[in-house]
């Protein structure tokens, strides 16, 4: 059993924070500080979460590098699509995948996923902020997103 970042916020005034998240699988979850300079790391409780899937319902990895790039420069987007079939999570073939920067999607910044699902976005970064791989409803597909992840250009 692994965790793993589903999405990432600042705090605030008093080291508030909000953020939202879809579950797309059941389990646990909680929120994580890392600590820095002086102060410590910590985390919250665990929480349980229950999913209940359709068939056609849609998830979507989602991993970059590098996540800081100078103004123009290439950052590589990488994940998998997959669709639940009623029983089991299944590989979505030959469909369309899009960037969203800052909540603006982008469909000049898209890939068509292969065989096994995989997706491959070249984006030459303009601006810093909220990176999203996004699958518009297709076909018996539904819409999904991926976790969001920040990039800062320099």
């Amino acid at each position: 059993f692994a965790w793993y970042p589903i999405t990432e916020a600042k705090t605030g005034d008093g080291g508030r924070f909000t953020t939202t998240a879809t579950a797309v699988e059941s389990g646990f979850w909680r929120a994580e500080f890392r600590g820095a300079g002086d102060q410590r790391a910590t985390r919250s409780a665990e929480v349980a979460s229950t999913v209940t899937r359709s068939a056609g319902d849609v998830k979507l990895s989602h991993g970059l590098a590098p996540a800081s790039v100078r103004k123009g420069k290439t950052v590589t987007h990488r994940g998998t699509v997959r669709y639940w079939t009623g029983s089991r999570w299944s590989k979505v073939a030959n469909r369309t995948v899009i960037l969203r920067v800052s909540g603006t999607d982008y469909p000049c910044m898209s890939d068509t996923t292969d065989s096994q699902g995989k997706y491959r976005i070249t984006e030459h970064a303009q601006k810093s902020g909220a990176r999203t791989a996004v699958f518009r409803r297709q076909g018996d597909y539904s819409a999904g997103t991926s976790p969001s992840h920040e990039v800062t250009v320099t």
